[in-house]
């Protein structure tokens, strides 16, 4: 092959699918073709009939190549130099028959315009000029509400390369788009059954409304539905739910749990277990989990042993706009549940399932994921029964949320909200303590992690102390226990006797107020005072026989409590020794 028939571009990026690596960009009189730098056995090729038109544009510090193809999928090349359009022109004309456009990038920064969906790549337009793109494949989820899409951007572990443009060595940035909301107002197909009738300052003023005006401001008065047609938003989403393969069935459907209760992410959802991935399908919400992801599972009693949680880990964890979820944890009643497979379903899954299931639905459902995630389910440590006789978990206090403890045989779990799962191996010791440094009937448990910080459960009763550190020092974890030096003090507590419930800690207090005179009043008796014999009571100063007290004297001192006793005694004429 001649030199004329081929043009070869180095450091050129394919940045659509999302830009992953940099090679070597090669054109020849049949096609185009693409070879990763390091690893040459990454290609990319398409043949020149596939090739419906090209476009030129700038990209960061570089110009890029944009493809369009007859199937309606779109590529991109980023790298080129500017210099290179005139040569890229030339041969693409010659041999394609093609004629390279010029596309000038908006920079007018409006965060109103319209939005282009491709089989690949979806294109926000501002004024006919695209502003930016993101390729459809780095979509993880779409939901919408209220007129109101949330487009969720798949996360990257890992950038090992710099982008578009960049020096070599370069690190890669850490900054990412991860998350893109949309509001869509309107219905579909209103502006050409609408503006028919209308004049150019009637589609200018509707127009202005629509994107906002000036100032941006978007009028929200508009109803969701009328005449039965379709909103603007459902239908943006239903396409970008297509060019993007979600909520796309794969496979054919082979069981649905409908309106489960879900504590993390909160709701309900229709539950559809599908032979690689469940679905979870809400009001709002409609996400895909790949069985791949799922790491383990957790099937947890209450305490009152009538409902149910199954807890599933993933990772990659599920993301719905800014929240991260590590586990989904399901909510069950104590329902019964019949089901049977259909007979093309077990010809296709083979012996993963059973025929026909019947049982409690927490069971049912927990079987048939473990079977099709090949995910052990993780139960309460059997040897760990508690106060009660019940391997049901311990009920407690997670900061300011009600929480439930459960003791695995190789880590600790709780749920609700958070969910922690802490294997022994990451606990550095287990302290006990009492909760504010007073006796009362719960106590605090601190787990110290290796890596640093510490988590505390509070409220837990103190008859799960025993059972909780004979736990403990079977799995051979460090104990620290500080409720033995108010053992004492804290056991002597009773609920009838108001003399049970004073502690040993009160009654030395009170001794150490009482004075040394106290002290005599109360061991020995006063031996200048004689009771009458009549029965009597000592006369007080509001008797009418009390003599005393007629002293006017201010500097006269006054007399102690003894002193005075006697004195009164005295003055009585019942205790005299004259």
């Amino acid at each position: 092959m001649s030199e004329s028939s081929s043009r070869a571009f180095d450091n050129i990026w394919l940045a659509n699918p999302y830009p992953k690596s940099v090679g070597k960009f090669k054109l020849i009189d049949r096609g185009l073709g693409w070879q990763d730098k390091q690893d040459t056995s990454q290609k990319f090729t398409i043949n020149a009939s596939e090739i419906k038109s090209m476009s030129w544009s700038r990209c960061a510090k570089d110009y890029s190549l944009k493809l369009f193809l007859n199937d309606g999928k779109t590529h991109r090349f980023d790298g080129f130099a500017q210099e290179a359009f005139k040569d890229l022109s030339t041969f693409v004309s010659q041999y394609y028959n093609i004629r390279i456009t010029q596309k000038e990038t908006s920079v007018r920064g409006w965060n109103w315009g319209n939005i282009d969906v491709s089989p690949t790549v979806v294109s926000f337009n501002i004024g006919g000029k695209p502003a930016f793109e993101i390729p459809a494949s780095e979509i993880a989820n779409i939901s919408n509400q209220n007129k109101e899409i949330s487009i969720d951007i798949k996360e990257k572990n890992q950038i090992s390369l710099p982008p578009p443009g960049s020096k070599p060595g370069r690190k890669p940035r850490d900054d990412m788009l991860v998350q893109m909301q949309i509001y869509v107002p309107g219905m579909v197909g209103e502006d050409e059954d609408e503006d028919v009738d209308m004049d150019e300052e009637e589609k200018k003023n509707k127009k202005a409304d629509k994107e906002g005006g000036e100032d941006g401001e978007i009028d929200e008065t508009e109803p969701d539905d009328v005449d039965g047609k379709l909103t603007a938003a459902a239908d943006l989403t239903a396409r970008l739910k297509r060019a993007a393969n979600l909520g796309i069935v794969v496979g054919e459907e082979i069981a649905k749990f409908e309106k489960v209760m879900c504590l993390l992410p909160r709701g309900r959802f229709d539950l559809i277990l599908y032979p690689k991935y469940l679905r979870m399908v809400g009001t709002s919400q409609d996400n895909t989990i790949q069985f791949k992801n799922i790491k383990f599972l957790a099937l947890l009693p209450r305490p009152d042993l009538i409902y149910h949680s199954l807890v599933v880990s993933l990772q990659p964890p599920l993301r719905q706009g800014n929240t991260k979820y590590p586990f989904l944890v399901f909510h069950f009643d104590e329902i019964e549940h019949s089901f049977s497979l259909d007979e093309k379903i077990k010809e296709k899954i083979g012996e993963k399932l059973q025929p026909s299931y019947d049982g409690l639905l927490h069971e049912v459902f927990s079987d048939m994921l473990s079977s099709l995630s090949e995910c052990d389910i993780m139960l309460p440590d059997k040897h760990y029964k508690g106060p009660h006789e019940a391997n049901s978990g311990i009920k407690c206090s997670f900061k300011a949320a009600e929480a439930f403890l459960y003791p695995l045989p190789k880590a600790f779990i709780s749920i609700p909200k958070p969910t922690h799962y802490i294997q022994h191996d990451q606990i550095e010791r287990i302290t006990f303590s009492r909760v504010g440094g007073q006796t009362t009937r719960t106590m605090e448990l601190k787990i110290q992690l290796v890596s640093g910080g510490d988590l505390v459960f509070g409220n837990i009763p103190r008859e799960e102390h025993p059972f909780l550190e004979t736990y403990c020092r079977s799995k051979k974890i460090m104990i620290e226990n500080e409720l033995d030096e108010v053992s004492t003090a804290t056991y002597g507590l009773g609920d009838d006797d108001d003399d049970d419930d004073v502690s040993i800690a009160s009654e030395e207090d009170k001794k150490m107020k009482k004075g040394p005179d106290d002290e005599d009043d109360d061991e020995s008796e006063d031996e200048d005072f004689v009771a009458d014999d009549s029965g009597s009571d000592v006369p007080e100063e509001y008797d009418a026989k009390y003599k005393g007290g007629e002293s006017s004297d201010d500097d006269e001192e006054q007399p102690s409590p003894k002193k005075l006793k006697t004195e009164k005694s005295d003055k009585s004429g019942k205790s005299s020794k004259k």
